[in-house]
């Protein structure tokens, strides 16, 4: 690929730490930040479907956290989430869509999540694969299963009224481009700032070679 080419394609996301809110065909899509260091693209179908549906968030920390709402009640038995994480770092997060009206998402480990425009479905994850289970359920753990071949998936289960990886003591699956796989504990991968965590080894380098140190 060309090197002028590389630098359009980089330059046609937008932004995701400016202010957004948007809705085309079946998706909505919402944009922004948490904090100074912190943005996020939300994902979800502008079909409404009571208090019983799922949506998607993506951070330039490499998270990608499926949010499922079962139901009215209390948020610790009626709301449910499952995190996963894509490293290498190699891009930034940005969004579009395209002619098609297809919502891409372009990951920070480079690569792209797309969602069809009618049902707002994930469909394709380039270098991996994502299968979801239509049925909104308190059994099928987020509804959401993910394999990505071009790094490391770290995949930290799903928590009924909670981030999953909030909890120190739980433990993750790391699976590296080779199916090598490895259950840790969050604290193995995560620090706790406050209510929010953040990466031990957010260079790409010292996390590869962690892996390798306890993984392999």
């Amino acid at each position: 690929m060309s090197s002028l080419l590389s630098l359009l394609l980089m330059v046609s996301f937008n932004d995701p730490c400016s202010s957004h809110f948007e809705t085309r065909a079946g998706i909505k899509i919402q944009t922004g930040s948490f904090s100074d260091n912190e943005c996020f693209v939300s994902v979800s179908e502008t079909k409404w479907r009571g208090m019983v549906y799922r949506n998607f968030l993506f951070t330039n920390k490499a998270e990608i956290l499926v949010f499922n709402s079962l139901g009215d009640g209390p948020s610790s038995v009626d709301t449910g989430a499952r995190a996963f994480y894509l490293r290498p770092f190699r891009a930034e997060l940005g969004w579009r869509f395209t002619e098609s009206n297809d919502l891409e998402v372009r990951l920070p480990s480079g690569a792209i999540a797309r969602f069809e425009a009618d049902s707002a479905k994930w469909i394709e994850l380039t270098n991996g694969e994502v299968q979801i289970d239509s049925e909104i359920s308190r059994t099928n753990n987020g509804g959401v299963e993910l394999r990505y071949d071009n790094g490391y998936l770290i995949d930290t289960g799903f928590r009924f009224g909670g981030h999953p990886t909030s909890r120190m003591e739980k433990t993750s699956l790391v699976t590296d481009a080779d199916n090598v796989r490895c259950t840790v504990e969050n604290k193995e991968l995560f620090y706790r700032v406050g209510d929010e965590h953040e990466w031990n080894y957010p260079d790409n380098n010292e996390f590869s070679q962690w892996f390798e140190n306890r993984c392999r």
